[in-house]
């Protein structure tokens, strides 16, 4: 058992030490490192090549956590990258057999971007948004680092993601659920950036706060 500070390599202090713990609803409880900050980045590092031929990455965890009564990760911290391209290389259109299935592509970061079933919070997070549901949430910021392959000429993408599998509300996140929620993404992902040396940390602020919420998008 740990404690929030204790958790994820030691990346939460103050107000996102405050948030884990209501998020988790324990100040104590079970950590599951994957490796550190400085391991997730190297494995970014490598992946940085990975992203400019393939789009996107699979996600690298920095962490679970849970509770000892709970038989799944209550939340998962971990990022990925995708590659942007001056001008998007055609994508080839197999025609595939009637037995083939459907490719598995993944979502673009505008379709990440929209709202889904359940309610979404959107914040200004310094030069990005962060995208705040119940069970999944988001951060993406552009990252041009001598670390990260190809950045340099052109920003990578790196998405921090926390994942909620026992939200208290399955449907409305709550205003302290969703400040709480970004606390925790926040301090973990400019962890990261500042692991991988982007410039200008990605343009993440030291500090989430003040809290600057968005209004929603337009419905499509």
């Amino acid at each position: 058992m740990v404690t929030a500070g204790e958790a994820c390599d030691g990346v939460f202090t103050g107000g996102a030490a405050t948030g884990l713990e209501a998020l988790m609803g324990e100040k104590r409880f079970q950590s599951v490192p994957k490796g550190g900050v400085a391991g997730l980045a190297e494995s970014l590092i490598d992946d940085a090549r990975v992203a400019t031929v393939e789009g996107t990455t699979d996600r690298v965890d920095l962490c679970h956590m849970t509770l000892p009564d709970r038989d799944r990760y209550a939340i998962t911290l971990g990022m990925y990258l995708e590659a942007q391209y001056a001008a998007w290389p055609p994508r080839k259109s197999p025609s595939p057999s009637p037995a083939s299935p459907s490719p598995s592509v993944k979502p673009t970061r505008k379709q990440r971007e929209r709202p889904s079933w359940y309610s979404t919070v959107r914040f200004q997070i310094g030069q990005e948004k962060a995208i705040v549901t119940s069970f999944s949430s988001s951060i993406t910021f552009k990252c041009s680092s001598p670390r990260l392959s190809g950045s340099m000429s052109l920003p990578i993408l790196v998405t921090g993601e926390l994942k909620n599998r026992y939200p208290r509300n399955l449907t409305d996140i709550s205003k302290a659920d969703s400040e709480a929620t970004l606390l925790v993404l926040h301090a973990a992902t400019l962890a990261v950036a500042k692991e991988l040396r982007c410039k200008d940390n990605g343009g993440l602020p030291e500090k989430a706060t003040p809290f600057k919420r968005l209004p929603p998008p337009p419905e499509s």
